[in-house]
């Protein structure tokens, strides 16, 4: 089956000039050490906003979200090209199962869910983004339970960034670290 966020990733890749391409990789790699607490490739992070863009657009891509997505974009070093590309990505072609596709399973799927709740979650968690978030879960074989700790986690770090308040943010991230680390039944085997 094709999936639109990797081989359209695949290709926005192929077009940039090697130099381009090795300075987004570093950026990528420390943005993505303290915003997301683990170091992940380029390839990783345009496939997770894509994915991002998907579950926040259940109830329509707020301003807030695509100024966030605009500003992520800028402060992990993304080139302009690639971030015309994420803006222009159709993210309504998206099935779940595309996304489910994207990682493995276990806590690399964990990871994954939880990075793109926090992004929906920029401007609150809708009940339809996580209406959302459940069905992916499911395609990634998150067990349940699982994908409800990180919905309210991604909730409370949306309150505790609305009152600016790192303390409970940096608090919220080791909990969030913590939840993924859990050792848990994934979906198949319940």
């Amino acid at each position: 089956m094709s999936n639109p966020i990797t081989e359209t990733t695949a290709a926005i890749l192929e077009r940039l000039d090697p130099e381009t391409r090795a300075a987004a990789e570093a950026n990528v790699r420390e943005f993505s050490s303290h915003a997301l607490g683990q170091e992940v490739s380029l390839e990783y992070e345009l496939n997770l906003i894509k994915a991002a863009k998907f579950l926040a657009a259940a109830d329509g891509l707020s301003a807030v979200e695509l100024r966030g997505l605009k500003a992520a974009m800028t402060q992990c070093g993304l080139p302009e090209a690639v971030q015309w590309h994420i803006l222009e990505f159709d993210e309504s072609q998206l099935h779940p199962s595309h996304i489910g596709a994207l990682v493995e399973r276990g806590r690399p799927a964990r990871f994954f869910l939880s990075a793109i709740l926090h992004f929906a979650a920029l401007d609150g968690l809708s009940d339809d983004e996580a209406a959302s978030a459940r069905v992916v879960g499911w395609e990634l074989d998150v067990h349940p339970s699982m994908i409800e700790a990180l919905i309210l986690e991604a909730r409370a770090n949306h309150e505790a960034q609305r009152h600016r308040d790192s303390a409970q943010q940096a608090l919220l991230r080791d909990l969030r670290l913590a939840i993924i680390e859990l050792p848990m039944q994934e979906r198949e085997t319940f």
